[in-house]
């Protein structure tokens, strides 16, 4: 399986909530960084990361632009479609990923969006 491949079903489980199903793609000291953002560390943390993001936005999936691979990093550049919990409104973001892999495992997830453009608050 390519890494895209591993990185989009980690996305799917995610974005279900289905952290079972994520848990085998992610390594359990994760590192998730979203910009400037300070960088949260394992999996607990990427989930509460993810869960409070969940609180203002419903992630609908991506529409992907590039994908790029080398032998331990994917890097996907993607418009992320959202839907804004407050009003419904739907929400477009231009958005790279990087994807730093280690035993097969995704690493280094690091996130270059302006999440100001959808609204979100990081709440950390």
């Amino acid at each position: 399986m390519s890494l895209a491949d591993r990185v989009t079903q980690m996305e799917q489980a995610v974005g279900s909530g289905d952290w079972d199903a994520a848990r085998p793609f992610l390594h359990p000291q994760i590192r998730y960084t979203v910009g400037g953002r300070p960088t949260v560390t394992g999996i607990a943390a990427l989930r509460d990361y993810m869960e409070h993001q969940l609180t203002q936005v419903r992630w609908v999936g991506h529409e992907v632009r590039m994908v790029v691979e080398t032998e331990d990093t994917a890097i996907i550049e993607v418009v992320s479609l959202f839907e804004r919990r407050s009003d419904g409104a739907p929400l477009r973001l231009p958005c790279t990923d990087i994807y730093r892999f280690e035993d097969d495992l995704i690493a280094d997830w690091r996130v270059y969006a302006d999440l100001q453009v959808i609204g979100v608050s990081s709440g950390r």
